[in-house]
This record gives C-alpha cells, structure tokens and sequence, in this order.
C-alpha cells in the first residue's frame, strides 16, 4: 500500500529529467544531498526527495510518519537554498518496488542514495544491485567520505550517462 503525503512543488526551469535523491535520514545524506544538487544542476535536471517508509521493517506510529515528512522537508528546504527546486515525496512500501516505480513516475535520469558507511550500507548497496536491474536510468550510491576524494571524477562520470558507485 502507497500513501503519498504533501509534495511540494518548487517552480522549476529544468528540462532534462529528474534526479531522484533517496533520502535515509542518516549521517551524511545532507553531504550526499548537497552532490545530488549539484549533479541536478549539472545536469539541468529537476530534483525529488523520496523516503520510503517499509512498513514491514519499520514499526511505524502517525508520530513516526510527520517524523519522517518532517525530515523530509527539511531536505528538501536545504536544496531550496541551495538554489535548487526540490520537491519532497515520502511513500510506504517495499522500496525495492516503489523507488523504481517513483523513478518511473517522474521520468528520473539518475537516482541517488547515501551510504555513510555503517554497517547498514551492506544492505543499502544490496539494494543497490536489485534497483539497478528495475530501474530505467542509472542508480548510485555516494559514499559521504569519498565525495571530497572522487567529486570531479563522479561528476564527468555522470556527464557521460554512467552508472557508478563511488
């Protein structure tokens, strides 16, 4: 079951496609974010915040849920400021199956999620591998500690329609 909850849209210019930034709410997506809006500038693409909530994995109470939109908006006032429209989309599912379906949705040129390099990533990149076999464009996974490291080489990467993960 999907429910999808105040999004907010930011009046935009952009013609080529939508960055999909999926946002965990752990250390260091608003670093990643930050690239994110960056390669949607780069790439004159729009920009979409997703958070999806898996009910199956996640208890989750009405408070939980604003919780979750509360960050979510937050994101999505940090791109704001960083120039960029941003609109903010928070969904309940299995996100294997509604982040391709979001990317779908809006027609994403790239999606992007954050490891911050917990254990947790094991299973981000997991997800990872599935989302690259069910999404139509190309799905990364940004490293906060290796933006300094890799940022120019991400970029050009992306310039040429590749799919990494740094």
């Amino acid at each position: 079951m999907e429910i999808d909850e105040n999004e907010k849209p930011v009046t935009s210019n952009c013609k080529t496609g939508t960055l999909l930034f999926v946002a965990d709410f752990v250390t260091g997506s608003r670093d990643v974010l930050d690239f994110a809006c960056e390669l949607a500038e780069r790439q004159n693409a729009d920009l979409q915040l997703l958070h999806v909530i898996d009910p199956e994995h996640t208890p989750s109470s009405p408070d939980a849920q604003m919780g979750a939109q509360f960050s979510l908006e937050m994101l999505a006032q940090r791109a704001r400021a960083l120039k960029r429209s941003a609109v903010s989309h928070l969904s309940f599912g299995c996100p294997e199956n509604v982040i391709p379906r979001r990317a779908a949705e809006v027609n994403a040129s790239l999606v992007v999620l954050p490891l911050n390099g917990s254990a947790a990533d094991r299973l981000q990149k997991r997800l990872v591998r599935r989302l690259r076999g069910k999404c139509d464009c190309p799905v990364l996974a940004v490293p906060r500690d290796a933006l300094l490291d890799n940022h120019n080489q991400v970029s050009s990467s992306l310039s040429n329609r590749e799919a990494i993960s740094v």
